[in-house]
């Protein structure tokens, strides 16, 4: 990846960064020095345009990247490849379901979970996620209901000791917090700083989430 390309990245100026692909093409194919892909950078910075335009012009997309981009068809042809990504690690160590997670694909996060992803592995990184906690992220009940149904541990704790239902409680989710009581989150469990997802519920003003995880 070019430094200018990285630099336009950061500053999010979509229109320049498809003007340097156009210039040159082979920038399609670049990564960062982690080697994490322009493409995959495009969805972390929530970048749509560029992420339409590359996946319009981009040969071959990666498992990882089609898990992301929720393109269940690539997903498909490289499992049938090398079954053996199933569960392997990214560069920046999250796994294909993790992605489908994060960005809300539940099609690819069923077709993966079906096909045997683990869904208590968690990223190989100082983030230390784990799907359940990705699909809270993203806010979505469908995904958080698809991992719990395969056995998704819902008191999975990632950097700084936060569980699922944390999350859902900071993030006012009500849906998702009656989900994960029913599958067994723990509404006692405290994050290495002490506080419950009660505690997050009530900081945040969410008192109808407080009131149901009042203990």
């Amino acid at each position: 990846m070019t430094e200018r390309i990285g630099t336009l990245l950061k500053e999010r100026n979509t229109a320049a960064l498809i003007d340097e692909l156009k210039r040159d093409p082979t920038q399609l194919d670049s990564k960062d020095a982690q080697g994490v892909s322009l493409l995959m950078l495009s969805f972390y910075y929530r970048l749509p345009e560029l992420s339409h335009y590359m996946l319009q012009h981009k040969t071959e997309i990666n498992l990882y990247e089609a898990s992301a981009s929720g393109n269940a068809d690539a997903v498909k042809k490289h499992l049938q490849a090398n079954p053996t990504l199933l569960n392997a690690y990214s560069a920046d160590g999250f796994t294909a379901l993790g992605f489908a997670c994060f960005f809300n694909q539940p099609a690819v996060a069923s077709l993966l979970l079906t096909a045997g992803a683990d869904p208590n592995i968690a990223s190989n990184n100082a983030f230390h996620v784990a799907p359940l906690h990705s699909a809270a992220a993203a806010h979505s009940n469908a995904i958080v209901t698809l991992l719990l149904e395969h056995q998704a541990n819902p008191n999975v704790r990632q950097q700084g000791g936060v569980t699922p239902l944390h999350e859902a409680a900071h993030h006012g989710e009500l849906e998702m917090t009656t989900l994960l009581l029913k599958y067994g989150a723990d509404a006692k469990a405290k994050s290495d700083d002490g506080k419950t997802p009660y505690d997050m519920a009530l900081e945040k003003g969410h008192d109808n989430i407080a009131a149901l995880l009042q203990y």
